[in-house]
């Protein structure tokens, strides 16, 4: 089973929350490619190295963001696994604090040298709804898996609440999740059994994870629970840390190692792992950092480097009866210089002001059709994230905002 590991290796980094809030125009894509080396080690299974390969395609439309990715694994003893994934995430109409997420997946586990660990493919939906709200929140979800192949028939569900919460650099949450699987070989390969005859194994999971971001480092720390129910005996425990450098505005290096849980719903098995990976995206981050993503809560699908990367909207449109006003988010160091001009304002510089690591300002629009562009410390003039970009003529970029 130590397919399923490798593959958790790329997909098992922390997620970032996204705060979909109304836009004014279509607004981005990205591609981000990921290659790593890994280590892996399970309890019957003596220690493997790898390489991982990632690639995942991301856009965002309105309200509405979408991906796919794909992953894939090979390793020294002869195993290969892959994934490919669809992913939707969008706000629901008239409830600013609220969104919808849903994704789907296929994981093929195999092995060259050992035909008979092959677990052949675990199919993966899972859904998710969330409220929050600037640096809070809570969301419940459910999901189903099910493994077909090579003589092996097994299929698996959970329910999950959680809430987050963050002040200045730090971000907190704990979640707690109950599962089902009827998958025997994942769970007595993780130390499970049943105590008397029954239809499927059943446990509890606990996890807490904090994560510290900067504007040049992120740093991350995990750990998990789990006990079984009724007729399911065992318990275990999972610790897993790591950091990520952002390198320079397209690059970023990470490093992580610890233990994971047995993933009932994807397939993955208990072991203990570690990873050094670099990672490229093609459209620069504008604070020079994409943000690490914590592993127990990394979404619906387990990916190293999807479209989180492209991070929140900078710019969104407040309507109310009587108003329209642009409001502005960006992530910056606190001692970092941020200013936004555009055509609303005769191209006169203001200094957006500090919250923690965002930068923020809420300026009134008349309605038409106008341009914008922000700048940190008197850099080149670009255009928020949440605008359609057009060139400025100067070098630059402005973004385009039409009020009604």
């Amino acid at each position: 089973m130590q397919f399923g590991v490798l593959i958790a290796l790329s997909i098992s980094t922390p997620l970032a929350w996204l705060h979909a809030q109304p836009i004014a125009q279509p607004i981005a894509h990205d591609l981000v490619l990921e290659l790593g080396a890994m280590q892996v080690r399970q309890p019957t299974i003596a220690t493997q190295s790898g390489a991982l390969f990632s690639v995942v395609a991301s856009g965002v439309w309105s309200r509405f963001s979408a991906d796919a990715h794909g992953v894939f694994v090979n390793t020294s003893g002869g195993a290969l696994a892959s994934q490919l994934g669809l992913s939707a995430n969008a706000a629901i109409p008239r409830i600013d604090a609220a969104r919808f997420e849903i994704g789907t997946a296929l994981t093929s586990f195999g092995a060259f040298s050992n035909p008979r660990s092959n677990r052949g493919t675990q199919a993966t939906l899972l859904a998710r709804q969330h409220l929050q709200r600037e640096r809070s929140g809570v969301f419940v979800g459910t999901g189903v898996g099910r493994a077909a192949g090579f003589d092996r028939q097994a299929r698996a569900s959970l329910v999950e609440t959680g809430a987050w919460a963050s002040h200045r650099t730090l971000t907190a949450s704990l979640s707690a999740q109950r599962a089902m699987t009827t998958d025997w070989l994942l769970m007595e390969a993780a130390g499970y059994v049943l105590s008397r005859p029954a239809r499927a194994y059943h446990v509890q999971d606990a996890a807490l994870s904090i994560r510290a971001q900067t504007s040049l480092a992120d740093v991350f720390v995990a750990h998990s629970w789990r006990v079984g129910l009724g007729a399911t005996t065992g318990s275990s425990r999972a610790l897993s840390a790591g950091a990520t450098w952002h390198a320079a505005t397209r690059w970023s290096l990470s490093f992580s190692a610890g233990a994971q849980l047995a993933d009932i719903v994807r397939g993955l098995p208990e072991s203990r792992l570690s990873s050094l990976s670099v990672r490229w995206r093609r459209s620069p981050s504008p604070d020079g950092a994409a943000s690490t993503r914590d592993p127990l809560r990394s979404g619906i699908l387990y990916t190293s480097a999807r479209n989180a990367d492209l991070g929140s909207p900078e710019a969104t449109l407040e309507v109310t009866n009587d108003s329209t006003a642009l409001r502005l988010r960006i992530v910056a160091a606190p001692n970092d210089t941020v200013e936004v001009a555009g055509s609303f304002d005769d191209w006169v510089p203001y200094r957006l002001a500090v919250d923690g690591t965002h930068h923020s300002a809420r300026i009134h629009i008349s309605p038409g059709a106008h341009r914008v562009a922000i700048r940190v410390n008197g850099g080149a003039w670009r255009a928020p994230r949440g605008l359609v970009r057009i060139a400025d003529g100067l070098g630059g970029e402005n973004g385009v905002l039409i009020v009604p």
